[in-house]
This record gives C-alpha cells, structure tokens and sequence, in this order.
C-alpha cells in the first residue's frame, strides 16, 4: 500500500499543534513506517535506497541502528553518496 505522505504531514502537523499526541502517533502506523524505512542486510538496503532515488529521493537519510561503533562505521561507509547512482533524468 502506497500512503500519501502529504496527508501523513498534515494529520501529524494537526495533532502536533493540538498537543494531541494520539493523534500524531496514530498517523505513524505500519504501513508508513514499510514505506520509508529500510531495514536489511546491505545488498537488500542499498538496492531498496537506489529504488527511493530513482523514484526521486534527492536526500535518503541513513541512521544505524547498532551501538556497535565498528558497525556503525562500516555501514555509513557502505552508504556515502558514492554507492549510489543518480536518478536518470527524464525526456521532456
């Protein structure tokens, strides 16, 4: 299920300034989560980040999960801009 993020936004944006924390966290289900986060081995997360950047995520954000600072390393190297290539430019 593909969830429109602007409606997320807005629902989140709502219940923020109405300091209605259900609310805000509610607009936080599963599926939304399924849809922006990326979780896997390196193969499988940096296919899933190259598919965000062909349909046009200019700024993926990479956040390790372990405290393990040897794992941390290795994955932000794993993940500089470098390992990716740009989005193809459309015709037209």
């Amino acid at each position: 299920d593909h969830i429109h993020l602007g409606d997320v936004a807005d629902t989140i944006t709502a219940g923020w300034a109405a300091k209605d924390r259900q609310k805000t966290n509610d607009a936080l289900g599963d599926a939304l989560i399924r849809q922006i986060v990326v979780i896997g081995d390196e193969e499988a997360c940096r296919a899933e980040v190259q598919d965000h950047i062909d349909k046009g995520v200019t700024t993926p954000i990479i956040a390790c999960l372990s405290q393990d600072p040897a794992v941390m390393q290795r994955t932000y190297e794993a993940f500089t801009p470098s390992a990716f290539r740009p989005r193809a430019r459309q015709a037209g």
